[in-house]
């Protein structure tokens, strides 16, 4: 099996419901790798849905924990309190979405400090949800920092990704803002499929995530079928070269 090995400089992937189509020649694919690589993504190529999906998750569950009152769905094994901030030790949310799509989202601690009370810190937070799709994803992250006020979550250190349907996205940081549904990352991403993978410097997502774009060194590598025929991944992705 062979495998397709793309840099362009300057390409844009816009996902639709065609194939890959390629430049129109060699000179105009040269002038083009010259310019800073930027790929498109759509929802379906990419299930970035998963990761604003799980902020919304948190926007619910990261509340101010001197609260009396907590939702009926929502566990924790116990508090630690001290002069300076309150540790809730392994919280849990779990429950079912409108749709009765079912979710669990874990960290170990969540922390607030009494200065700062805007502000709640995770370690080590683990959702599991199902998508529209009937998929199911998995998102972990080492640290996770979410300003109630801003209405922000930045995720950082060893960010992860994984779906059912065979996508591992891994990200060193991102921030998601909830007003607008916009995730940035200005960290290295990278993102495996069952016959590729696409790695680059940074990512923006925008529109609630119906578009991703991979920002600087764009590098992609896609295998082909055994007929020679693209796969359902690759049959999202259209490459369009610009100069």
């Amino acid at each position: 099996m062979t495998t397709a090995a793309m840099r362009p400089a300057d390409g844009r992937f816009d996902v639709n419901d065609g194939v890959p189509e390629e430049s129109s020649g060699a000179r105009d694919f040269a002038r083009a790798t010259r310019h800073s690589a930027r790929v498109r993504l759509l929802r379906r190529a990419i299930p970035v849905g998963v990761v604003i999906a799980v902020a919304g998750l948190l926007a619910v569950w990261l509340f101010d924990p001197f609260r009396q009152i907590l939702p009926a769905n929502f566990s924790v094994q116990g508090f630690n309190l001290s002069t300076s901030q309150v540790t809730m030790q392994m919280p849990k949310l779990a429950g079912f979405k409108k749709d009765n799509r079912p979710y669990e989202v874990v960290a170990k601690q969540a922390i607030q400090d009494v200065s700062k009370p805007s502000v709640i810190n995770l370690v080590e937070m683990d959702a599991h949800l199902v998508l529209e799709s009937g998929q199911s994803a998995n998102l972990t992250a080492k640290q996770g920092i979410y300003d109630t006020q801003n209405e922000t979550l930045e995720v950082k250190t060893d960010v992860r990704v994984k779906t059912t349907s065979g996508y591992d996205i891994r990200l060193e940081q991102a921030t998601m803002k909830f007003k607008t549904g916009d995730i940035n990352s200005s960290k290295p991403v990278n993102v495996k499929m069952s016959d590729g993978e696409i790695s680059a410097d940074g990512l923006e997502m925008v529109d609630n995530g119906k578009r991703v774009t991979f920002i600087g060194n764009v590098r992609s590598r896609l295998e082909p079928t055994a007929d020679g025929a693209p796969s359902k991944q690759q049959a999202a992705v259209k490459q369009e070269l610009r100069p």
